[in-house]
């Protein structure tokens, strides 16, 4: 399952994998995102709320186009 949630992530639209990747599998605080980007920290939170929006999705529908896989879910960390 982390296999398929990592994929999910790299399915994003850019700047939402981008901190997405930093945030979850850097252990990056937003406000380091934001500097390194050069954006508010604002925009850090909005990218990611989201991203894990988009990923609840993906996951409820067992992908792109699949039907829901039983259990299926994504927490918000």
């Amino acid at each position: 399952e982390g296999g398929e949630l990592f994929q999910k992530v790299m399915d994003l639209p850019l700047k939402y994998r981008t901190v997405t990747a930093l945030y979850y599998f850097e252990d990056m605080s937003t406000g380091e995102i934001a500097e390194i980007l050069r954006v508010k920290e604002n925009l850090v939170r909005t990218w990611l709320y989201r991203a894990r929006k988009l990923l609840q999705e993906s996951l409820s529908r067992g992908g792109a186009y699949g039907e829901p896989e039983v259990g299926q879910t994504f927490k918000n960390s």
